[in-house]
C-alpha cells in the first residue's frame, strides 16, 4: 500500500519533466492507475478461474522489475514515465491478489 501513496507523490513529478503544467501533470497519472485498474480485473478473474494466484504475483513481480530497471536507467521523462505504466501494475496486483484474499483459515470448498 505504501507503493501506492508514493506513486501519487512521484509520477506528477516526472510528468512536469515531460514539459506539461501541473494541471495536465496529474491528469497524465490516470491512464496509468486506468491500466493497472483493468490488469488487476483481468487476472483475479484468470487467477480465481485457475486456482492459482501465484504465478499471477510472479509475473507482476517480474513486470515491477522491468518497471524500476526502467526509472532507473531512464536518461529521459519519457521512459521513466512507460515505467511508471510497469512498476504500477506490479504494486496493484500483488496488494489486491493476495493470497489471503481477506480470508482466515481453510477455504469454503
Amino acid at each position: 500500500m505504501i507503493l501506492q501513496y508514493s506513486y501519487s507523490l512521484f509520477v506528477p513529478t516526472i510528468i512536469r519533466a515531460l514539459g506539461y503544467t501541473a494541471t495536465i501533470a496529474q491528469l497524465f497519472t490516470v491512464p496509468p492507475n486506468l491500466a493497472a485498474f483493468f490488469l488487476v480485473l483481468v487476472s483475479a478473474g484468470f487467477s480465481d478461474r485457475l486456482r492459482a494466484r501465484g504465478p499471477f504475483m510472479l509475473g507482476g513481480c517480474l513486470l515491477a522489475i522491468i518497471g524500476y530497471a526502467m526509472l532507473i536507467a531512464a536518461k529521459r521523462p519519457a521512459v521513466s514515465y512507460g515505467g511508471k505504466f510497469l512498476w504500477l501494475q506490479e504494486s496493484s496486483q500483488v496488494s489486491k491478489n493476495h493470497p489471503a484474499n481477506g480470508r482466515i483459515g481453510p477455504s469454503d470448498e
